[in-house]
């Protein structure tokens, strides 16, 4: 995924994706069967020309406005679902709104080319 650059900002700002991720998960396993897409922190956000790491800088902002950084040792819940006989396919599509992940960039952020990664997982369980 790749971000608009960030703004330096005495306030902090946010940094959308540049180009909209869409995708779907499509469950055939039958009625009433649940599932979950999490996602996992691999690498923090990382300038290797200063060594600058930017901690808790990724994040998951839901549709009600609540945001989950993305940390160490930790999952953050992205989607769920629930198969009916009639609704087997769930589309899921960040970056056209104000819900998907971001960068969260404090206040006193040094400028630099930041790099990190997550991994996202489809998990067999409500």
């Amino acid at each position: 995924m790749d971000f608009d650059a960030a703004k330096i900002s005495s306030k902090g700002s946010y940094a959308k994706l540049n180009k909209s991720v869409d995708f779907s998960v499509e469950d055939y396993r039958g009625s009433n069967t649940s599932w979950k897409l999490v996602g996992s922190l691999i690498t923090e956000l990382k300038d290797s020309a200063t060594n600058t790491t930017l901690t808790d800088g990724i994040i998951y902002r839901d549709e009600d406005g609540n945001e989950t950084p993305f940390t160490k040792g930790a999952t953050v819940k992205l989607s769920t679902g629930k198969a009916t006989s009639s609704n087997v396919l769930f589309p899921i599509k960040w970056g056209t709104g104000d819900n998907g992940i971001f960068i969260k960039t404090p206040p006193d952020v040094k400028k630099g080319n930041y790099k990190g990664s997550i991994e996202m997982s489809l998990v067999d369980a409500p």
